[in-house]
């Protein structure tokens, strides 16, 4: 049922704010799981410090296209459903986990349920306590209030992730977890990391062009904000002559403050690297600022000018390479949660560390390096079989990539993503369905209850949506 309204819950201040004031040409603190909100205005200020992104997604990690990645990429065609999957607010990625380990041996189906239900209850606890302030509902309505007063855009975006869930054969609640864990459903999210990551799927520069097709100008891939308003205006974007005027002042005013600040940490003999990083973060902060002052018509004008130079800004463009960069992801590697763990960490990464706990796979050394000089290490042809084989089993997915019991994991940021993306898509799919969120007590007691059941072996239990 699609949503007709908001439905508020009693005594939650919604603190609703215009779409644009908030979202436009911002980015959020996306999916780094050392973010802690110390508030709502850096909640929703764009362009703030995402340290968890850049430690996630920085030159080590895996930022080669795909075309480019030749050292046996697994296949994983067989048992990879491809529809979505009714699951009543329990998630996608918890229904075909547990259909994949079905034919298990007992005792381990047995120990790797519990493991889910363990770890899915640990980390929905740790994602609501450091992306919504200690598990504050309305935090949760603040962080997505643009998707209830802005109707339009969330029709818009409610359409392209409904359009890339059909057509790439990704869940759409996985599409929408993804959608609110990297930019917090921000078209214009940027992340501070070189190269950026940037649009509502925080796409990396070579993955958008080289990997899905996307049109990024030459030199915009990592541009300042600052910089690429300049170059946006000077372009010709249709604003009127005071906006411009403003727009201008304010960019003179911004470079002089940057070179003051540059100056500065040089004197603190700060590294140059931190100097870059620092200086990215006030750029996008100030420019955050700035925008909450434009004429909300001015506003939209430049909204289409940065998607024109970047289309990771184009909202229907970026949600269909981004799901369909996924797809190739599931294709290769079988599961949705190891597919997930890929997206979020990289494919080299993952491989390596699979590489790493597991003594079955035969592997050898790749061309990349990582830092120190070390290859990563990736399978064999052999080893790829063995990976194939231990997929379809069960033996291999997201559990067990992260538990202790097994590859142990847990404390990456990339093993604890596909929790957080399929927590915080149920809640979008509830809003998109209901009109509300979930109240995070309600789902906190159903991974507890749900904890409970897989303890008693009952990997059958449907709990009903709240």
């Amino acid at each position: 049922m699609r949503r007709e309204g908001i439905n508020q819950t009693e005594g939650v201040d919604l603190g609703r704010r215009n779409f644009l004031k908030k979202a436009v040409l911002g980015a959020v603190v996306l999916s780094g799981c050392d973010r802690v909100v110390e508030g709502v205005g850096d909640a929703i200020s764009r362009f703030p410090d995402i340290d968890g992104l850049k430690s996630r997604r920085n030159k080590d990690l895996d930022i080669v296209p795909d075309e480019e990645i030749k050292d046996n990429n697994p296949v994983v065609e067989e048992d990879v459903e491809q529809e979505n999957i009714d699951t009543d607010y329990t998630g996608s990625m918890r229904a075909e986990f547990l259909q994949r380990i079905g034919n298990l041996p007992g005792e381990l189906r047995r120990d790797i349920s519990k493991e889910w239900g363990r770890i899915s209850l640990k980390e929905t606890n740790s994602m609501y306590d450091r992306r919504f302030n200690h598990g504050n509902d309305a935090d949760v309505y603040k962080t997505f209030d643009h998707l209830v007063e802005d109707e339009k855009f969330a029709e818009r975006l409610f359409s392209a992730c409904e359009k890339a869930s059909e057509k790439y054969g990704i869940p759409l609640d996985i599409v929408l977890g993804i959608v609110g864990t990297e930019s917090e459903a921000n078209q214009f999210a940027a992340s501070a990391s070189d190269p950026s990551a940037r649009g509502v799927l925080q796409l990396l520069p070579r993955t958008a062009e080289k990997g899905m097709g996307l049109k990024i100008d030459k030199g915009y891939g990592s541009m300042r904000m600052g910089e690429f308003l300049g170059n946006v205006l000077k372009d010709g974007v249709d604003v009127s002559s005071g906006t411009a005027g403003e727009i201008k002042v304010f960019l003179k005013e911004l470079k002089e403050k940057i070179k003051i600040k540059k100056s500065k940490y040089e004197d603190q003999d700060v590294e140059d690297d931190e100097i870059v990083d620092r200086l990215d973060d006030y750029d996008r902060k100030e420019v955050a600022k700035f925008f909450e002052s434009i004429d909300m018509d001015d506003r939209v004008k430049i909204e289409e000018g940065f998607a024109k130079k970047d289309q990771r800004f184009d909202l229907e463009k970026c949600v269909d390479a981004g799901v369909g960069y996924l797809a190739k992801l599931r294709k290769k590697y079988g599961d949705l949660g190891l597919s997930l763990i890929a997206y979020s960490g990289g494919e080299t990464k993952m491989r390596h560390r699979i590489c790493r706990k597991d003594m079955d796979i035969k592997c050898e050394n790749s061309k990349y390096r990582m830092e120190g000089g070390k290859f990563y290490r990736t399978f064999t042809d052999k080893g790829g079989d063995v990976y194939r084989k231990k997929v379809r089993e069960g033996r291999i997915n997201a559990v067990t990539y992260y538990s202790k019991e097994f590859y142990f994991f847990g404390e990456e940021h990339s093993a604890q993503y596909p929790f957080y993306v399929e927590e915080i898509g149920q809640q979008l799919m509830s809003l998109r369905d209901t009109g509300r969120f979930i109240p995070i007590a309600d789902r906190v007691a159903f991974r507890e209850q749900d904890k409970d059941e897989l303890e008693r072996g009952n990997n059958n239990s449907r709990i009903a949506k709240k």
